[in-house]
């Protein structure tokens, strides 16, 4: 993501020195079979600094267009073999030449003869004999017109291909999704529209957020978020999405509209920083800013805080008997014997060797010890690879007012001392 956002901000850049900073001469094309007009028209353009190519052959007028790609045409009407009208038309129908300006000059001044020259697809027109004034006026009007246009629509194209955007209907089914969308989720254009987000729901994302952000934005309010998706192959990334309402100028609600960064790399990378590398549990940076935080709003809420410090009896012994190898294996299956005797709302890590730390919010020392026992119970019914039956020792503590991170590891490492000492494989409570 962040190579694209250098690009664009340097084709953003270049665009704007093109329009602003070098001055490019704008180029105008003049058809018109008699050459004393060509040359008449030509004298007056070349006073306004732009650069003119004129032509009396309207049959090579798409030939001429391709060649040079001017920014304006000039255009008489009344021509032999092929009217300015049909030129026009020709013109419109290729799509590369479609959105040049075509400016008709006319002696026919008729209401049906306009109306017909801009259903042709003319921007304008200038009655003959014109006036020098109002010739370089219009067209000075026009090629202004035309470059912001083309600026806008470089720049909304440049937006397409670089960032991910969608726009839903009322009902949440998308009308719009940008290039860049398509392109990371893996659908088409015709498999997104008329569908919803559900296209990319994984359900690896806890359902309450998204319960949370359809609340938010049916209630007319912006949401922010991040949110995991899936990509049509099965691919999972995290992205970063802003979704508000579309209003009309009338304030009524059309829509939403949504943008999104992809930041998979971003939650790769936390995600390595905090996790154990065996285990797959938080690390000890990780469960310790968990404990931090917990102590901090337990003293601020004045709520209740337990934790539990567990260290897994005769491991080196395994260590020893086994090989280091046997040890690990030990080591993930008892992290996940923690998962399945814990609460979704707990949080569990790796402390550091065979030792684990399991945080429990809104716990007293009755329900720290409960999960205590069940930790024990659990590990010493397990069946481990080669090793058999292994146990855990636990010291419990339950915070005070006064506590610190510091001295609530403490007296929990001390009653996990006395469970040892009193024959391991059980709990105590500091």
């Amino acid at each position: 993501m962040k190579d694209k956002s250098f690009k664009l901000i340097f084709v953003t850049i270049t665009l704007l020195l093109e329009s602003k900073m070098f001055n490019i001469k704008k180029r105008i094309l003049v058809i018109d079979d008699v050459k004393k007009n060509l040359q008449v028209v030509g004298e007056v353009l070349n006073g306004i600094d732009v650069e003119v190519i004129v032509s009396d052959n309207p049959q090579k007028a798409i030939q001429l267009t391709q060649k040079y790609i001017p920014d304006l045409i000039l255009l008489d009407v009344m021509m032999p073999n092929i009217s300015g009208i049909e030129v026009c038309k020709n013109l419109k129908d290729i799509e590369e030449l479609k959105d040049i300006p075509v400016i008709f000059l006319t002696a026919k001044t008729d209401t049906e003869d306009i109306v017909e020259g801009f259903n042709a697809g003319a921007v304008d027109y200038i009655t003959k004999p014109f006036i020098k004034d109002e010739l370089i006026s219009r067209v000075k009007i026009h090629l202004d017109l035309s470059q912001k246009r083309n600026d806008l629509l470089r720049y909304v194209k440049l937006v397409d291909k670089y960032i991910m955007t969608t726009v839903t209907n009322k009902d949440e089914k998308i009308i719009y999704a940008s290039e860049a969308f398509l392109s990371r989720s893996g659908y088409t254009k015709d498999e997104v529209i008329g569908n919803t987000h559900r296209l990319l729901r994984n359900d690896k994302y806890d359902p309450n957020k998204y319960i949370e952000l359809k609340e938010t934005i049916r209630s007319l309010k912006k949401w922010s978020g991040e949110i995991l998706n899936k990509t049509k192959t099965g691919e999972d990334y995290w992205i970063s999405t802003q979704i508000e309402p579309v209003l009309s100028n009338h304030g009524e609600h059309l829509g939403y509209q949504a943008i999104m960064t992809d930041i998979t790399d971003k939650k790769t990378i936390e995600y390595i920083s905090t996790i154990d590398a065996l285990t797959n549990i938080y690390n000890r940076g990780k469960i310790e800013s968990v404990l931090e935080y917990e102590v901090k709003k337990i003293k601020r809420e004045h709520n209740l805080l337990s934790l539990l410090l567990i260290d897994l009896d005769d491991f080196k012994a395994v260590n020893d008997m086994y090989g280091h190898h046997i040890g690990d294996e030990v080591l993930k299956d008892f992290a996940v014997i923690l998962k399945n005797s814990i609460r979704q709302t707990d949080s569990y890590g790796r402390w550091g060797g065979e030792e684990f730390l399991v945080v429990l919010p809104s716990t007293d020392k009755e329900g720290a010890l409960k999960v205590a026992n069940k930790i024990c119970m659990n590990t010493q019914n397990h069946k481990f690879n080669k090793v058999g039956t292994k146990t855990c020792s636990i010291g419990c503590y339950t915070l005070e007012g006064n506590d610190t991170l510091e001295s609530c590891v403490s007296k929990a490492d001390q009653a996990m001392y006395k469970s040892k000492q009193n024959g391991k494989n059980q709990a105590t409570v500091y």
